[in-house]
């Protein structure tokens, strides 16, 4: 099954952030500001300002709650009892491609031969893991460095893996698919290589879901 989506499509990626250092203050209000932001629906479920947007732990590891999370202001609101802690936030944030074209999605199942020991036989196939494979298709953003600097930041490796959100409309219904667990294997591809006027950025994602 192949999904195309062109006119009308809005594409938000999801560029994680793991463990940027905040200290709370030592009275309140016991915020924090990230440095990245709008910050993203990480558990993308389509509601807002959702304290598991963010996970936060001291400088030992151990779980910090916050109380409260505005992604929009991108702050990080905790309790009196962790005043003046070093905490360190692991979080996404929302990046829009400029003008997206085009985006296509695909599933796909993998499936791999097991031979017995001391044979090139082929015992039994396993099926591995579905992926949905895709690639998002860009203008290029001429005269400015956002684009670039985005486009560099999706080659970083990170512990925090990639979200990728795509909404359209489908025959006058609201459409939003969340994409989670996202790599982009082969960056972005410039179109033409000399002369770039479009951008492609094949991706990879492990799991699909409907967002209410």
């Amino acid at each position: 099954m192949s999904v195309y989506v062109g006119k009308d499509v809005t594409v938000k990626i999801q560029v994680p952030v793991d463990g940027e250092q905040r200290t709370i203050p030592g009275t309140s209000p016991y915020k924090v500001t990230l440095t990245k932001g709008p910050i993203s629906d990480r558990d993308q479920d389509g509601v807002a300002d959702e304290v598991a947007h963010v996970s936060v732990v001291d400088g030992s590891g151990n779980p910090v709650t916050p109380i409260a999370v505005n992604d929009t202001t991108r702050e990080v609101t905790f309790g009196s009892g962790d005043a003046g802690k070093t905490v360190y936030v692991t979080y996404r944030y929302d990046v829009d491609p400029f003008l997206a074209q085009e985006l296509t999605l695909e599933p796909k199942q993998g499936v791999e031969g097991i031979d017995g020991l001391g044979t090139d036989t082929i015992q039994q196939w396993a099926f591995l893991l579905k992926e949905f494979s895709g690639s998002i298709k860009e203008a290029v953003k001429q005269g400015e460095d956002q684009q670039l600097k985005r486009i560099e930041a999706l080659a970083a490796v990170h512990t925090e893996p990639y979200g990728v959100i795509v909404a359209w409309n489908q025959g006058g219904s609201a459409v939003k698919v969340g994409l989670d667990k996202v790599t982009f294997p082969e960056g972005s591809i410039s179109s033409p290589k000399n002369s770039p006027v479009f951008i492609v950025t094949p991706f990879r994602a492990m799991t699909a879901k409907l967002i209410a």
